[in-house]
């Protein structure tokens, strides 16, 4: 059996103006090609020389310049030559197609997607889920007179579980045979042609997001992200370092004056003149001439570009002779004595690098800190996680431990322990009881639950049934103080809440627990406030004060103020923070029939 390799090459809308690359596959990443990176991949799965099929028409200068770059490519022609190539297969033969318009975020990584070819008949195929920008989709249903009788909002990767794309298939020649004409110019449509058909499609997921680059910032995104990881120097093609984070191909010139502040590559025989300024992450492609006085930020600079003197350019893809200044784009010098390059915008937050770094640098030093205690927690307690092990095996029917399924940092699915301190069964009753729960929101509580055992009674009162989260916090799943861990099910109300509190990891303390008051109206809106709170202001002094009312309020039995613990001028500016989110740009629904992915910007959600 063998594996012939198909890479797909398109020209996106993007590329078709006057300069651009000729095809999506010859554009610049880094100190090379697409088509480099795609023939990387290919080599590290050891399979036959492969072909290159383009959807548009193919000329010798296209073929010429494909084989000058990758000299062992088989065949450079147009899709339709597809149907020879099956011709010339064996039945036992697989084709292996590739479609980089679909790019993964971590690499070309072919393995998986071979490894089984010999075992495993059946069409395979590396497939990315759909996402959105802020990680939900909304449909808005609605009746015959236009009134909305149900809005239901889905989750990238946890209730929507549609392909975005498909970056390759290993597909049986004997399959694709059987399909009348197949399609490659995409690989999805391709997809659903072979399930109609009846053959037996197996998906592998695709973890960690893709580049389209069917779209002009796809491409800006995936060159970004080659150059912030660090393109190493290729000695063989006569690349260099030229300064720290900058790196320079050969026969390039680049004047005394010049600045370029890292991540930059600059490909072989560029220029670049006086006064100019090179901002990363940046490519300058092959024979580009940066003239005087011109800024250049964060864009990606096809081969053979000539940007005027003095025009300022800001997150763009550049092609041929680019001479204008765009009006929305200004440049300043910072106070570290460096330039700065953004969209102008009056109400910009420039942030503050240095308190980002420290909380990074915090949060590496809470979780190595975190394990150390939960080890010696266990080591300590466990007498007492001993005991009541034994009389909750004792008193009543069921395990000792109560395993629940919860979302982590990320959005991570881990099993959250705790002693059991309810009946044998408790979560059948839940429905029954729902009427009488005496908290707002989503989750679910009673004073007194008629679930509750009677060492289970004992065990909440005085907290010492979430002593087994020591056990989570030492495997790196929870955290000592952090938002309250909760299922996917309490986790949907408030998009930007859950997206703040799947930024930390959870905790068996947090400043909810602590501060919280009001336990039934309100309750929900103090959780979504103190969650962000605790959040924005994560700091090692704030996880200390929010310890120190725990063990003070032992365990959250009565309120502690929160300007105890949050200056009070800090919690007024979250207020009117929240005010502002409180009040979302209102955008058009559309009806069931069709999609309506409207952004939930709300703090607050008033149940």
């Amino acid at each position: 059996m063998q594996v012939f390799p198909v890479i797909l090459d398109t020209r996106p809308s993007y590329l078709r103006r006057q300069g651009a690359p000729p095809s999506l596959l010859l554009t610049p990443v880094g100190t090379g090609l697409l088509l480099h990176r795609v023939k990387a991949a290919l080599a590290a799965v050891k399979v036959d020389t492969p072909r290159v099929l383009a959807d548009f028409a193919v000329d010798e200068d296209y073929a010429t310049r494909v084989r000058a770059i990758a000299a062992q490519v088989e065949e450079v022609a147009p899709v339709e030559r597809l149907s020879g190539l099956l011709n010339e297969c064996e039945l036992s033969d697989c084709i292996l197609i590739i479609d980089p318009r679909c790019y993964p975020v971590r690499g070309l990584d072919l393995r998986e997607l071979i490894s089984a070819a010999g075992a495993d008949r059946s069409a395979r195929h590396l497939v990315a889920m759909d996402t959105q920008r802020r990680g939900t989709k909304e449909y808005v249903q609605l009746d015959a007179d236009g009134r909305v009788q149900r809005i239901q909002r889905y989750y990238d990767g946890v209730t929507w579980l549609q392909a975005q794309g498909v970056l390759a298939s290993l597909i049986p020649v004997p399959m694709l045979r059987e399909v009348v004409n197949p399609s490659v110019r995409g690989l999805a449509p391709l997809r659903r042609l072979m399930a109609a058909h009846g053959f037996v499609n197996r998906d592998i997921g695709l973890a960690g997001g893709i580049h389209d680059l069917r779209t002009e910032r796809g491409l800006l995104h995936l060159s970004e992200q080659h150059l912030r990881n660090g393109e190493a120097p290729s000695s063989a093609d006569g690349y260099r370092h030229w300064r720290p984070g900058v790196v320079v191909g050969p026969n390039c010139t680049i004047d005394p004056t010049a600045r370029l502040y890292a991540p930059v590559v600059v490909q072989a025989e560029s220029r670049v003149e006086a006064e100019t300024t090179i901002i990363g992450p940046t490519l300058i492609g092959t024979g580009s001439r940066i003239e005087q006085g011109a800024v250049v930020a964060q864009c990606l600079t096809v081969p053979g570009t000539r940007v005027g003197a003095n025009a300022t350019f800001h997150h763009r893809l550049l092609c041929g002779d680019e001479t204008e200044r765009p009006s929305d784009v200004e440049v300043w010098d910072n106070d570290r004595g460096g330039i700065q390059v953004a969209r102008r915008d009056p109400a910009r937050d420039d942030g503050d690098e240095a308190a980002y770094r420290r909380r990074e640098r915090y949060v590496q030093i809470k979780r190595v800190a975190e394990g150390i205690l939960s080890a010696l927690g266990l080591l300590l307690l466990s007498p007492l996680l001993l005991l009541v092990a034994l009389l909750n095996k004792l008193t009543s029917r069921g395990p000792v431990f109560f395993g629940h399924e919860r979302e982590g940092k990320d959005g991570q699915l881990f099993r959250c322990y705790k002693f059991r301190t309810m009946i044998d069964g408790a979560h059948f009753m839940q429905r029954a009881l729902y009427k009488q729960n005496e908290v707002d929101g989503p989750q679910f509580k009673m004073d007194h639950d008629p679930r509750i055992s009677r060492l289970g009674h004992l065990l909440r009162k005085t907290n010492i049934d979430e002593l087994p989260q020591l056990w989570n916090v030492l495997c790196g799943q929870m955290s000592l103080i952090g938002p309250r861990p909760s299922p996917f099910r309490e986790n949907q109300i408030c998009v930007p809440w859950r997206k703040a509190r799947l930024a930390v990891r959870p905790g068996i303390t947090g400043l909810w627990q602590v501060c919280r008051s009001g336990r039934a109206q309100s309750d929900f809106h103090q959780w979504i406030y103190y969650d962000i709170l605790y959040v924005r202001h994560l700091s090692f002094w704030l996880d200390v004060k929010i310890l120190l009312a725990t063990l003070v309020t032992l365990g959250g039995r009565w309120s502690m103020p929160v300007h105890w613990i949050i200056p009070s001028h800090k919690a007024r500016a979250e207020d009117e923070y929240f005010l502002a989110l409180d009040k979302p740009p209102v955008e058009p629904l559309a009806a069931v029939s069709a999609e309506a992915t409207t952004s939930t910007s709300a703090g607050v959600v008033h149940a």
